[in-house]
């Protein structure tokens, strides 16, 4: 009997399908709520459908490059953090052309320690996991 080896997520919609390497079961019901397409690979080539409730992450699994499925809010807290950080540089560079996504007060007293600041928040996403 053929083994699986891996599992792709395909999006029907935008017709791309990348390998899956997050086998959490709740995101994994999640992408299908939304329309994601989950199929199984075998060890002999072949491919099936299955359900997000039916994966079970491979014990022969390949992390040979895939797609990691996230929350939209997952992807805007990093992007917020990020837009953060170089408003804060941008107001260390050239103090006219920042635009303000940190408390103004404490980026008119001192840039350099608003920047480091929204870094700090930057780095605490990251180290809270990559998921």
């Amino acid at each position: 009997m053929a083994k699986i080896v891996r599992y792709w997520a395909h999006d029907p919609v935008g017709n791309i399908e990348n390998m899956l390497q997050n086998f959490d079961k709740e995101q994994l019901q999640k992408g299908e709520d939304a329309g994601i397409v989950f199929v199984a690979e075998y060890d002999d080539g072949t491919r099936s459908i299955v359900k997000a409730a039916d994966i079970v992450e491979p014990t022969t699994f390949s992390n040979d490059g895939g797609v990691t499925l996230v929350l939209p809010s997952y992807v805007d807290e990093r992007t917020s953090a990020t837009v953060a950080c170089f408003d804060a540089l941008a107001e260390i560079v050239n103090p006219s052309v920042a635009a303000a996504s940190t408390d103004e007060a404490e980026t008119q007293a001192d840039p350099i320690g608003a920047f480091m600041a929204a870094l700090e928040k930057l780095r605490a996403l990251k180290a809270g996991g990559e998921e």
